[in-house]
Parts: structure tokens; C-alpha cells; sequence
């Protein structure tokens, strides 16, 4: 026997934890799609940092004894800085891009990877021009990979039907 969490609401009705537990999932897929853009931009430097870390920690750390937290900073350091920026983006771009492709009914998998490739793309040539970097322009290529990953990873779970606890 099936208890109902709502049985007392009538139809049209919506019920407080269905909605709470929505947010919820919606939620981690949210994170998980963040986080997978994140881990993609940084996976190339990560590679490379935690391989400098990882020899440092024969001479005792970066900087000689003592330096063992300064090794394991430079390890995730690439994550470190990938994530509020894929964060930001998220929020600031990919949420009202989803909020327009719902309500115009074109949601896909190629309209969020084509949007995140190209977000991806111009956030951080914006961010180089803005700082009057002279180079670093290949950062481009990572968050154009990053986007469309980011944008692949959210379209897979809005696809998904969002659990029901009434059954």
C-alpha cells in the first residue's frame, strides 16, 4: 500500500514538498552540469599541476620543507578557478537561456551545446581583452569545450522525468 505525501489536496492543487522536492532535483542537475564544465575547462591544467605538485613533494613541497599546503593548493588550483566562473556563466547565462528555449519550445541538446560553445568562447576572450592580456587566447578553445559540455550535461538531465513521490 502507497501512502500519498498530498492526499489532503484537491485537484489543480500543489502541494508544498512535491514543489520542494523539484527544486531539489532540479537543483543537482543544476551542480552536476556546472561541475562537469568545470572538471572539463580544468582537466588540462589539472594535468599539468598535479603533476608539478606531485614531483614537489619529493623536496618536501614547491618552496622546499614546509611548503606541503602550498603543493596541494597548486593540485587543485585549475578547479579552483574554473568553477565560480563556470558558476557565473550558469546563472547568469544558461538558466534565462533555458528560461527562453522553454517557453519558445526549442529546448535541445544542439541549441544548449551551441550556446554554451559560444559563451564559452566569448567570456574568456572578453576577459583577457578586459585585462589587457597580451596572450592566453587559447583559454578560449577550454571554455568552448566547457560550454558545450556544460550545455550537453544540462540538456541530458532536463530530459529526464523529475521523480513523484505519490506513488
Amino acid at each position: 500500500m502507497s501512502v500519498a505525501l498530498c492526499d489532503h489536496m484537491g485537484p489543480g492543487e500543489h502541494c508544498a514538498a512535491i514543489h520542494i522536492v523539484m527544486q531539489c532535483v532540479m537543483l543537482i542537475r543544476f551542480c552536476k552540469a556546472v561541475l562537469a564544465g568545470s572538471f572539463t575547462a580544468a582537466a588540462m591544467p589539472l594535468f599539468f599541476t598535479i603533476l608539478f605538485a606531485l614531483l614537489s613533494f619529493a623536496d618536501r613541497g614547491i618552496s622546499g620543507p614546509g611548503s606541503m599546503g602550498a603543493s596541494l593548493y597548486l593540485m587543485i588550483l585549475p578547479l579552483l578557478v574554473t568553477t565560480p566562473i563556470v558558476l557565473v556563466a550558469s546563472i547568469l547565462i544558461g538558466l534565462p537561456l533555458t528560461l527562453f528555449l522553454r517557453r519558445n519550445g526549442r529546448e535541445s541538446t544542439p541549441a544548449y551545446c551551441a550556446a554554451g560553445g559560444i559563451a564559452g568562447f566569448l567570456l574568456p576572450i572578453a576577459g583577457l581583452l578586459w585585462l589587457g592580456a597580451p596572450d592566453g587566447f587559447w583559454i578560449a578553445g577550454l571554455g568552448t569545450i566547457s560550454g558545450a559540455v556544460t550545455g550537453y550535461v544540462w540538456s541530458a538531465q532536463t530530459k529526464r522525468p523529475i521523480p513523484r513521490l505519490d506513488t
